[in-house]
This record gives structure tokens, C-alpha cells and sequence, in this order.
């Protein structure tokens, strides 16, 4: 089954405010369509599916029903959304409809990799080596300009280090959304040279690994299955590292008994963010409720 294709209408949002004389703290957002629901806090704002999937170049797909983004910063845009890596939470949830002959496809691992699969693929470690080798081929350049620079200017040392460009750190550097990854069959496992792991805190196994050459290095934190009359499915936490940059992801993705539609929350935000807020996004992942 694959995940996203292009998307005619997306559903929109509902909002339900709480009543009271003060500012809600929380929020409620679902699919009413569908009747999902989760609570997010009052200070995360909406930012467009449309503007965030035309900044990014992606597309939803022909069997998303629903899609929304949510920025938790201070100053929600856009472009904060749309980054591969994020200094504060960002939010994607999603509803797929699901074809009636790809329903026997739903299996934990299918959920597991949606939208963004915890091991990359060999075309994701091809294009972060050829953003290694391209940041390798600018510092040599810049070394070599220094070098000239030196040699020319009396009393200055022969080879001086230039300083190192910025694109060496990737946190600020536009990259797909989340939204990007459905647009692929997502792996099925961990891929080939993936290591074995060790226990996570709920006894399953967390797996390390790449795909071929590493460039992307991925764990699994944590995975525990879902299992309640409405809902089937799995809750994870991992981290992705790219040039010494760590991004967490905390995804739930879970079917309806029918398996007629999955429900997909995940945010994702940098390992610092993820060690300050980690208790608030947990929460506002596992409030996802799907009604029969």
C-alpha cells in the first residue's frame, strides 16, 4: 500500500473551546469526519497543510483524508514547519483511508514506518551523502581560498584554518516535512545492516542501524502496541542523527477495528527540545482518541 500519492480536498480541523472565563489551556483538535480527537496545549497554533506542503514541494496523497501541522514556538511560520529539524515541537497528524485490497498490508511494521520510517532507506542515506560530500567540497574550498589568502599577505601563517561553514550543521537548513515520506513505501523492517539493539523500559527491543553507507543513524527509544476496542496499533519514540545533529520523533499510528483508516499523530523536535519537553509531547501524542 502506499501511503501518499496526491490529495484533492483535505478536511478541516475542528476546534473545540472549553468554556470559561480564562484563557483554555488546552485545545481540541480532530478529524470529525472520522471522529479522531487529540488535546494539545492552547499555545500550539494551526499553520496551513496547503502552505506548508507548497513551501516543502510535497503533496498529500490520494488516500489522506485529514491532514494538519501545528508549530509550538513562540513564533509559529511556515518555514518552522516545514524544516527536517525543529529548536521546538512541530506536530503532523494524519488520516489515510485505506483501500480494501491493501487492508491486509496494516501490520505493526507498516505502522511502525509511516510517514517516517525509523531506519532510512538507501535513497535517503544517498541523498545525506551527497549533502556530506557537497559541505566537504565547500570547506576545501574555503581552506584552500584561506591558504591563497596567507600566502599572499606578509607575516601571515601558510594554511591557516578557515572557520567552518555553517551548512555543517543542518538544524537551520530547509528540509522535507514529514509529509515528504508517505510520498514512498515505507520499509518493512529495519533494512539491511541494521544492529540489534537493546531492551527499551517496556521490554521490547529498540534496533540501531543504517542502510547501507551511514550517513543517517537511527534507535529506537521506545514501542509498546495499542490494543483497545477502537483502536489497534503502536506508539514509538527514535532519534535520527545527521551530521551530528539528533532529531526525536514520537509517533502513534493506530487502525480502526474495521481497518478501514489509520490515525497518525507524530511530533518531532531536536534532542535538546525533546529533553526539555519530552513529558508534554508524550501527552499530546497519546491523547489521541479514535471513536467508533
Amino acid at each position: 500500500m502506499r501511503t501518499v500519492v496526491r490529495v484533492g480536498v483535505l478536511v478541516g480541523v475542528g476546534v473545540l473551546a472549553l468554556a470559561g472565563c480564562s484563557r483554555p489551556a488546552y485545545q481540541f483538535v480532530g478529524d470529525s469526519k472520522h471522529d479522531s480527537v487529540m488535546r494539545l496545549p492552547a499555545g500550539w497554533t494551526e499553520v496551513n497543510a496547503d502552505d506548508v506542503l507548497k513551501s516543502s514541494g510535497d503533496s498529500a496523497s490520494e488516500e489522506t483524508s485529514w491532514l494538519t501541522f501545528f508549530d509550538a514556538s513562540k513564533q509559529p511560520s511556515i518555514d518552522n514547519v516545514a524544516r527536517q529539524y525543529a529548536d521546538d515541537p512541530v506536530l503532523v497528524a494524519q488520516t489515510l483511508q485505506v483501500p480494501d485490497d491493501a487492508r491486509s498490508s496494516l501490520t505493526g511494521d507498516f505502522l511502525r514506518d509511516v510517514i517516517v520510517p525509523v531506519v532510512p532507506d538507501a535513497a535517503e542515506q544517498q541523498a545525506a551523502q551527497q549533502l556530506v560530500q557537497q559541505i566537504e567540497q565547500e570547506q576545501a574550498k574555503e581552506k584552500a581560498a584561506a591558504g591563497a589568502s596567507a600566502s599572499a599577505s606578509p607575516g601571515a601563517s601558510p594554511g591557516a584554518t578557515p572557520a567552518t561553514t555553517p551548512a555543517t550543521s543542518p538544524s537551520g537548513s530547509p528540509g522535507p516535512t514529514p509529509t515528504a515520506a508517505p510520498g514512498a513505501t515505507p520499509s518493512a523492517g529495519a533494512g539491511a545492516g541494521a544492529s540489534t539493539g537493546a531492551a527499551t523500559t517496556d521490554g521490547t527491543e529498540a534496533t540501531s542501524g543504517t542502510t547501507g553507507d551511514t550517513y543517517v543513524t537511527s534507535l529506537l527509544l521506545r514501542y509498546k502496541t495499542i490494543t483497545t476496542p477502537t483502536e489497534r496499533g503502536v506508539h514509538l519514540v527514535f532519534s535520527r542523527t545527521l551530521l551530528g545533529h539528533t532529531e526525536i520523533y514520537d509517533k502513534i499510528a493506530v487502525t480502526d477495528p474495521g481497518l478501514s483508516r489509520v490515525h497518525i499523530v507524530m511530533v518531532h523536535c531536536s534532542q535538546a527540545c525533546f529533553s526539555d519537553r519530552g513529558r508534554e509531547i508524550d501527552q499530546v501524542v497519546s491523547s489521541l482518541r479514535v471513536k467508533l
